[in-house]
């Protein structure tokens, strides 16, 4: 029998997107797959969406509800544990594929890679048009180089066996940004060979109103990111300190205006982390001024 493919969904208000993305998978020329969806808490029309689309495929479809909202990694974990496939690939409810995603992924992971992602198609939502295509390069330390710059844009592009899944552990519900990256790394770091298809059979949506132009939240979060891998083994520790510290450094200028004394904090802690770097210790002592001088 040929390896069943579990495409785990998260969902939340996908009711817009959703159906766009189940007919990507309803038209994928591999037919061995099931579908997980779970929806976080939100209470749109996505159940019958899935209702109505099961009733048209022989394939398996399961549709659960968390209740409350509980994030993206709590809804793909969840989805993980109802799956029953060989392979895990993910789709964000926005995103669709082209027919060969499914093949092309399964068969880069049958040469021999535990975890795959496919090149994609940047679609702009609000005008409804394709901006261009790309197929990114695996560097040649791709742990590191996840870690300095996600390279792998989104997980609508991946595939993983199921073993290196489990292995790694799940997505971390802790992470509100960066918690593909962090789960796609802790793959690696457990020995998990990566490839790319070199084929761009996936249409990454951006929104206009995207949650992560909400910046003051993402460098909240990348903080919080760069401080879990802290005291990784499998990371440069020049790297690790370097990345924390400009994560301090960036939130500390984003709330200097409003909170001049978390601010003049978060460039202490970042000089503390680069101590060789006098510019943390000058931002820290010039907010110090100009709070002063507001009095």
């Amino acid at each position: 029998m040929p390896p069943l493919i579990s495409v785990l969904i998260p969902a939340y208000n996908a009711g817009p997107f959703l159906r766009r993305a189940l007919e990507s998978v309803r038209a994928q020329a591999y037919p061995a797959w099931e579908i997980i969806v779970v929806e976080d808490g939100s209470h749109d029309d996505t159940e019958a969406h899935v209702r109505a689309f099961a009733r048209g495929v022989s394939q398996r479809v399961r549709y659960e509800n968390q209740g409350v909202c509980q994030g993206v990694s709590a809804a793909r974990n969840r989805a993980m544990a109802l799956a029953e496939g060989d392979v895990f690939t993910f789709l964000d409810a926005d995103d669709w594929w082209t027919p060969g995603h499914l093949a092309s992924g399964l068969a880069t992971l049958q040469k021999g890679a535990e975890i795959c992602f496919s090149g994609f198609h940047i679609y702009d939502e609000p005008s409804q048009s394709e901006r261009e295509s790309v197929v990114p390069e695996i560097p040649r330390e791709p742990l590191t180089s996840l870690f300095r710059s996600n390279f792998i844009q989104t997980s609508s592009l991946v595939m993983v066996r199921r073993e290196a899944a489990q292995k790694a552990g799940g997505f971390d519900p802790a992470l509100k940004v960066g918690e593909d990256c962090d789960f796609w790394m802790r793959i690696l770091a457990a020995g998990g060979r990566l490839a790319c298809t070199g084929q761009p059979t996936c249409y990454y949506v951006k929104h206009g109103g995207s949650a992560m132009t909400k910046t003051l939240v993402v460098a909240e979060h990348a903080v919080q990111f760069y401080r879990k891998h802290l005291a990784s083994p499998f990371l440069p520790a020049a790297l690790r300190n370097t990345l924390y510290a400009a994560s301090l450094a960036n939130l500390g200028r984003l709330v200097r205006s409003a909170d001049s004394a978390r601010a003049q904090s978060l460039f202490l802690k970042a000089w503390r982390a680069r101590p060789l770097d006098l510019r943390y210790l000058a931002y820290a002592a010039g907010t110090a001024v100009l709070a002063r001088l507001r009095r």
